[in-house]
């Protein structure tokens, strides 16, 4: 055992940590399938709830509102390597915890850009606000000075004399999905209502609502598997825990 564990007596030391290993693991499964998961599966149900607005629909409802909006990037200020919102992303190797050959490459954010869009919906323009909105499945990744990421960089970014840098967002044209909340313009006029965007999805709205419901679901298989798990190695840690005190009597008259 490790030396967190030396003050505990050998014999008692793996029912121990069966014992608190198991109970992290039945704690951690309750709290995914549990509040975890029925917060996903509220945030979902919330998404399937909220309208789906264009540029006519706009006007009609109220200021506060959560929608959802479907429509393409029209034409904005693209930084260098052509995007108009992305997240500038730093590699830092590779995730020891990954199973197989294949390790998966961990990024930092650096840097996010998220300025004020205009989003084209059947031929009409509505504004999406500037703020620190999320960028969801962006269909672009690119080395900042433009131009592709070099394949070579998927593998092991330290093995390579390239950037360690990436960007990763949206273009004019894409097509996104926008979940917002209705917001007044700068004069407070109807006319100028805004979207002020939670997050921008590279998909249509029906794909968003499914990824949002899937992220649900996994929170509680995960959690399904945890529980038990954690109740399995809590009962071994318990029956390990009842034939060492079994055998402890029996140690101490023969020793005696």
């Amino acid at each position: 055992m490790g030396p967190t564990m030396a003050w505990i007596e050998p014999r008692w030391q793996v029912p121990a940590a069966l014992i608190v290993l198991g109970a992290v693991f039945a704690g951690a499964g309750g709290l995914l399938r549990g509040p975890l998961a029925a917060g996903a599966a509220e945030e979902a149900d919330a998404l399937w709830a909220a309208p789906v607005v264009d540029a006519r629909s706009l006007s009609d409802v109220a200021i506060g509102t959560r929608v959802l909006a479907h429509g393409r990037i029209a034409t904005a200020t693209e930084a260098p390597h052509g995007l108009v919102a992305f997240v500038r992303q730093q590699y830092e190797g590779t995730d020891e915890q990954s199973s197989g050959n294949r390790r998966r490459p961990r990024w930092r954010e650096l840097a996010r850009h998220t300025p004020a869009l205009q989003l084209d919906i059947e031929g009409r323009s509505v504004s999406i606000a500037a703020g620190a909105y999320e960028l969801e499945l962006p269909p672009h990744e690119r080395a900042p000075e433009g131009g592709p990421v070099a394949s070579a960089l998927r593998f092991d970014l330290r093995l390579v004399d390239l950037s360690t840098q990436r960007v990763r967002g949206f273009a004019a044209g894409d097509a996104v999905t926008v979940d917002c909340a209705i917001a007044a313009g700068a004069d407070g006029a109807n006319a100028a209502r805004v979207l002020q965007a939670q997050r921008l999805f590279g998909g249509d709205v029906t794909a968003y609502r499914n990824a949002r419901a899937a992220g649900a679901d996994v929170l509680a298989l995960i959690g399904a598997i945890f529980a038990p798990l954690g109740l399995a190695v809590l009962a071994l840690g318990g029956v390990l825990l009842w034939r060492a005190r079994r055998a402890q009597p029996a140690t101490q008259g023969g020793t005696a």
